[in-house]
C-alpha cells in the first residue's frame, strides 16, 4: 500500500482501536496521520518500518 492510501484510510476510519503496518513503506508523515485521525487506537504494530525515525 502506498503512503497516501494509508493515510487516506486512516483519516477514513476514526474510531480504529488496532492497526498493523509491518514492513509497509511509511514515513513520519504517516505516523502523524495517525495520531491526528485515530484517537481510539489502542495497538499499533510497526515491525519492519525502517523509514519511520525514533521522533515518531
Amino acid at each position: 500500500f502506498s503512503e497516501i492510501s494509508i493515510c487516506n484510510v486512516v483519516r477514513s476510519c476514526p474510531r480504529l482501536q488496532q492497526l498493523n503496518l509491518s514492513y509497509c513503506r511509511i514515513t513520519d508523515k504517516t505516523i502523524e496521520e495517525i495520531a491526528r485521525s485515530c484517537l481510539n487506537l489502542k495497538y499499533l504494530k510497526l515491525k519492519g518500518c525502517y523509514k519511520i525515525s525514533k521522533e515518531a
